[in-house]
């Protein structure tokens, strides 16, 4: 075969779209002339690395289908193309001065990348050889190590930017001698140090001493060094030394090829948040929640104390009036009757207790009425300094408090007397107690550790009791108003003093808070709302008055004048005067006065409506021996029926009615008298109080009020009053 033909033959094998680069062939002529000028053809054309020429003035002149591929054009578009007007980002570029140079100078060499080509890829090495008065140039792609290299630098860096510029982490690395070695804006903004200050300094700055002390922050390196992490909160120090609540994790970092093979961590990366917020937020919810439940708890107790107190009454009753009948008979210089007066007297001390209860429970008489809170302390000054006693330094300050209550005088310096006397006790060395009152505002909102579970916001009054004795833990703090709860030695104490204070503020509308610490002393904080006029009261269930007796809940109510009032310890109230109570036992004993009396008793008629027997019995006994005409049943259904039954010619004069009971209470069966037989008398009795909701005065539903226990004179003062009889 002939040199010619053997020139067709390979021309043959180059593709009809791509002309054959004439240095190429050129250069291959030089090396290869026995070979012909074409062989090597096919294997740069199937090469996987993209091969292309540029003429002197930059145009493409030849492509391999890899350099097609790579610029994502066929090779025949770009034939004839200037490189820089196809490619405008190369214009006047660095690689254009080379082509030129090259093309001139003739030399070869290796250049970095240009960032011009049609896919965007990078990563590339360019390889130039002057050829025919222009360029051969291959691009071939770096190995894949390189690439990795090259990304994680890459990484690297843009991770670094991202960490030092986190606002709401603080991100830093420590080194094994907790030294800090990396600094974040967010570690700034929360530690309160730049970065030239603290880099190098160790990480003991952000602990409180007594951490330090505890050797707490290599401590917390070697729980994450041993277990791979460490994850916690605590109290940490800024720069200005205040201290915010942080969130820390804490992980070691290993050189590579270490982790897991018994090498120390060559450091450690600390990411801390600052959860003060959140942390002063779950408080306060945990203590509203604590505070709920005490409130709740109270309330039950309350309800059960009341309940208990009213059963109390029923009892009592029973034991004071049996023991007033039977004085009756015997002679008072026997000795039985000084056993009767012991009875007597026992009784006296149990009703009070009983009081205490009602107290506790809200359910005692309340005569509430406009005062000034700092005058009733300061008329008190004299009488408390003699209680404390000289060890105890009294501190008044009622300075500009002129801020009225409507509450309970008397009822109030109950509340004085008794957390003095807390004070006192808490002191067992002496100290010094410190009563405030001043006029404050409270905020929707305001923080109260025991009282309602809402309070509206407006003006108070808040009297304040400080002293400097033992103080109190948390445990004990929420179960102080408890009644019968006592920290004193048996038999030096009740548990029912601050039991007390507790019903009192909150029947009169206020609330309690309690600060203390074990050492530190106790700070009581009364807040009673503050007003400018009698409030009304608001709310209407029937005629008058409304009541939750049926419930187990009461409530107190202002008497009318002339009712008697069982607020005051019994010891203490005034006997009835007056008022004889006659035996049938012997007839023939009574004098003109008394068949007199007994004569225009006899034309009344009296029902009498209690469910307890014993109580119900009493009171009969105490009628018919007055020589009443009595009639008894034991609910207001009952009541009504026999009301129904009796005849004109005996019409019942006075009904004496029990509040709580079953099928039918006092109240309704009151409500269907005023309706049906308006004309009948009415006496309450109760082992409860109770209050009206309106302005209407107890006339309205009943003539009047006694609350159990109360004597059997009493009793008949009572009716004779009501009956008008015996003027």
């Amino acid at each position: 075969m002939d040199k010619s033909s053997k020139s067709k033959e390979t021309e043959s094998q180059v593709p009809p779209q791509v002309e054959k680069p004439p240095a190429i062939l050129e250069t291959g002529q030089n090396q290869n002339q026995n070979q012909g000028q074409g062989w090597f053809v096919p294997l740069i054309e199937e090469n996987e690395n993209a091969i292309f020429t540029l003429d002197s003035e930059g145009c493409f002149t030849y492509l391999n289908r890899a350099a097609g591929h790579l610029f994502d054009r066929p090779p025949e578009r770009l034939l004839g193309r200037i490189v820089w007007e196809e490619f405008p980002g190369l214009r006047n570029s660095e690689f254009e001065s080379l082509c030129r140079k090259v093309a001139s100078e003739r030399n070869q060499g290796q250049l970095e990348s240009f960032a011009f080509l049609a896919k965007g890829e990078s990563g590339v090495e360019v390889f130039y050889i002057p050829a025919g008065g222009g360029l051969v140039i291959q691009l071939k792609p770096r190995n894949d190590l390189e690439k990795v290299k090259e990304q994680i630098l890459v990484d690297r860096a843009r991770f670094r930017q991202v960490v030092e510029n986190i606002k709401d982490y603080a991100i830093f690395i420590v080194d094994g001698e907790e030294r800090i070695k990396t600094w974040n804006e967010g570690a700034q903004k929360i530690m309160g140090y730049r970065a030239e200050e603290i880099i190098e300094e160790s990480i003991e700055k952000f602990y409180t001493q007594e951490d330090i002390t505890k050797g707490l922050p290599r401590e917390l390196l070697t729980i994450a060094r041993t277990t791979g992490h460490y994850d916690g909160e605590g109290w940490r120090v800024r720069k200005d030394g205040s201290r915010f609540w942080a969130s820390i994790v804490i992980t070691p970092l290993y050189t590579r090829g270490s982790e897991g093979k018994g090498e120390a961590p060559s450091g450690f990366i600390k990411i801390t948040r600052d959860l003060t917020d959140l942390k002063i937020a779950e408080e306060a919810l945990l203590k509203t929640q604590q505070q709920l439940l005490n409130s709740q708890k109270l309330e039950s107790i309350g309800r059960l104390a009341g309940g208990i107190a009213h059963d109390f009454n029923n009892l009592l009753m029973a034991i004071m009036g049996y023991s007033e009948l039977v004085g009756l008979s015997i002679d008072k210089s026997t000795e039985a009757y000084d056993y009767l007066k012991e009875i007597k007297n026992a009784t006296n001390r149990a009703a009070e207790l009983v009081r205490q209860l009602l107290i506790f429970s809200r359910q005692q008489v309340h005569r509430p009425q406009l005062m000034v809170l700092s005058d009733v302390v300061e008329n008190m000054d004299n009488l408390l300094r003699r209680l404390l006693g000289e060890d105890v330094e009294l501190q008044v300050e009622v300075a500009a408090a002129k801020g009225q209550i409507f509450a309970d005088p008397a009822q109030i310096e109950q509340v004085i007397m008794n957390l003095a006397l807390n004070a006192k006790d808490a002191m067992i060395a002496g100290g010094r107690l410190k009563i405030e009152i001043s006029d404050v505002q409270v905020e929707d909102g305001h923080y109260k550790a025991i009282g309602p579970a809402k309070n509206k916001p407006g003006p108070y009054v808040l009297l304040s009791f400080s002293d400097t004795g033992s103080g109190m833990d948390r445990q004990t703090q929420q179960r102080i108003f408890e009644p019968f709860f006592t920290t004193k030695e048996i038999g030096k104490g009740s548990g029912l003093g601050l039991a007390m204070v507790y019903g009192i503020v909150e029947q009169s509308g206020g609330f309690i808070e309690v600060n203390s610490e074990p050492g530190k002393g106790s700070v009581f904080k009364l807040y009673f709302p503050g007003v400018d006029a009698v409030p009304s009261l608001a709310g209407d269930s029937g005629p008058g008055f409304t009541s939750s007796l049926s419930q187990g809940i009461s409530h107190s109510w202002e008497e009318n004048p002339g009712a008697e009032s069982n607020s005051a310890p019994l010891t203490q109230r005034p006997a009835a005067s007056n008022v004889t109570v006659p035996s049938h036992s012997d007839e023939e004993t009574l004098g003109q006065d008394d068949k007199e009396v007994a004569k225009e008793n006899a034309e009344y008629t009296i029902l009498v409506v209690e469910d307890e027997p014993s109580v119900r019995t009493l009171i009969n006994k105490t009628l018919s021996q007055a020589s009443f005409n009595v009639l008894s049943v034991s609910n207001g259904l009952e009541a009504l029926v026999l009301l129904a039954q009796t005849s004109a010619l005996h019409p019942v004069d006075l009904v004496i009615t029990d509040l709580v009971m079953p099928k039918m209470g006092g109240l309704e069966l009151i409500d269907k008298l005023r309706i049906y037989r308006p004309e009948i008398k009415i006496i309450c009795i109760s082992g409860y109080v109770f209050q009206p909701l309106n302005s209407e005065q107890p006339g309205a539903l009943f003539d009047t009020y006694l609350q159990k226990p109360f004597t059997p004179a009493l009793l008949l003062e009572k009716v004779q009053a009501i009956l008008n009889l015996h003027k």
